[in-house]
């Protein structure tokens, strides 16, 4: 497997955990929103790319 696949099976992870769990994690640095919208643009990016 490539970095890059590795990369968005983790994202996809983060994705599909429940949204208490991240937040924590979230709220350190950016609005969780942001997060996932971020994340979904770049799996988008990922899926055109391979």
């Amino acid at each position: 497997m490539s970095d890059a696949e590795i990369v968005t099976i983790l994202l996809l992870l983060f994705l599909i955990r429940p949204f208490k769990e991240n937040k924590y994690l979230t709220d350190l640095w950016i609005p969780p929103l942001s997060v996932r919208y971020i994340t979904l643009v770049w799996l988008e990016w990922q899926i055109e790319y391979i």
